[in-house]
């Protein structure tokens, strides 16, 4: 926690990346323990133009970090969709369970541990100039700056 709350980046320093390098990074990150819970992750290609400002690492963190909270509350044979849209100058990365995310009584400690996933992905988007939003069925929508940011 410590590292991330001293972590200081300036986010016009961030490179510009595709998007789809950053989530082709985050599927190889997360797809073992979504395996492992029997849940499915599909990710939707964004378009070939579609960059965003963000270091590749801390892009793929923040992703795997609120992916990982979905995956502690849905049941083996659930899916989560990762697909991207432009909103203004911004990028938005809706993460889309089709099955409502919930605490389980037999995995509370992967649960509990899931709310510190989000408030990291918050802190690193607090400091790149993003934000985290919530969405349907316990999904999220990270916000991630724009090329132009």
């Amino acid at each position: 926690m410590l590292r991330v709350q001293e972590m200081e980046e300036d986010p016009t320093d961030a490179p510009v990346v595709q998007l789809s390098d950053v989530l082709q990074q985050v599927s190889g990150l997360v797809g073992g323990p979504f395996r492992q819970r029997g849940v499915s992750l599909a990710a939707i290609e964004p378009s070939p133009s579609m960059r965003v400002r963000i270091d590749p690492v801390h892009g793929s963190r923040i992703l795997a970090q609120v992916l990982n909270a979905m995956r502690a509350g849905l049941e083996p044979g659930s899916t989560v969709t990762m697909s991207a849209r432009a909103e203004g100058g911004a990028v938005v990365v809706d993460l889309l369970p089709d099955r409502e995310v919930g605490e389980h009584p037999d995995r509370r400690d992967d649960w509990l541990a899931s709310g510190h996933g989000l408030w990291v992905a918050r802190q690193l988007l607090d400091r790149l100039g993003g934000r985290l939003d919530p969405a349907a069925h316990g999904g999220w929508a990270v916000v991630l700056p724009g090329p132009g940011a």
